[in-house]
C-alpha cells in the first residue's frame, strides 16, 4: 500500500515539473537543479526530478533528485527517506532513522549510496536543505517546495564495470 501511495505521489510530481512550480525546461531539465559526478565518470548534467514529499498515513518525508539517462550522460538516482515532515537543516550518513540510496549507472557501471533499511551501509551523503516550503496537499501526502545541496561519496558496486568512487553534488 505504501508503495502504491508514494508511487500515485511521485507520478503527479513527475507530472508538474519541479516542486517549486516552474515546469522545467523543453528538454524536461529543471532549471536550478544540477547534478555534478567526479571520479569512475565525471560531467554535469540538468535534473529531470526535484521532488519532497510527506506522507501523513506513514509520517515519513522523502527528497527525490536526479535524471535519466541519455547518450552520453549517466542516470542518476537519489532518494532520502526520514522520518516526518522535511525541514530546513542537515541529514548525513549518520541521521538517526533516515534512509539513502543514491545510484549513479553509467554503461555497464554503477556506484551507490545505501543507508539504512536492511542493507549494510556503503558511502557516505551530506543534504543540507536551505529552503523547505508546503507547496500543496494531495491526498494524505503534503508536497514542498525545497533547495539545498548534496554532497555523496558512492562507492562501486561489485560485479559492474565500475572502479574507484564517485563524488555527486547536486544543487536544487
Amino acid at each position: 500500500m505504501r508503495q502504491i501511495v508514494w508511487a500515485s505521489v511521485l507520478a503527479a510530481l513527475v507530472g508538474c515539473g519541479s516542486s517549486d512550480g516552474s515546469n522545467g525546461t523543453d528538454e524536461g531539465s529543471i532549471a536550478g537543479c544540477s547534478l555534478t559526478v567526479s571520479g569512475g565518470t565525471s560531467g554535469t548534467y540538468p535534473c529531470t526530478l526535484r521532488a519532497a514529499v510527506w506522507s501523513s498515513l506513514s509520517d515519513v518525508g522523502q527528497i527525490l533528485v536526479g535524471r535519466t539517462a541519455t547518450a552520453g550522460a549517466p542516470a542518476i538516482s537519489v532518494t532520502v527517506r526520514f522520518p516526518g515532515e522535511p525541514i530546513a537543516g542537515t541529514y548525513t550518513d549518520d541521521t538517526p532513522d533516515a534512509n539513502a540510496r543514491m545510484t549513479v549507472t553509467s554503461g555497464s557501471a554503477t556506484w551507490t549510496v545505501n543507508i539504512g533499511a536492511s542493507t549494510p551501509k556503503s558511502g557516505t551523503y551530506t543534504m543540507v536543505l536551505t529552503r523547505v516550503s508546503a507547496t500543496k496537499a494531495s491526498g494524505d501526502n503534503q508536497i514542498y517546495a525545497v533547495s539545498g545541496t548534496l554532497d555523496a561519496t558512492l562507492p562501486p558496486v561489485p560485479g559492474t564495470s565500475a572502479s574507484g568512487d564517485v563524488t555527486l553534488q547536486s544543487r536544487f
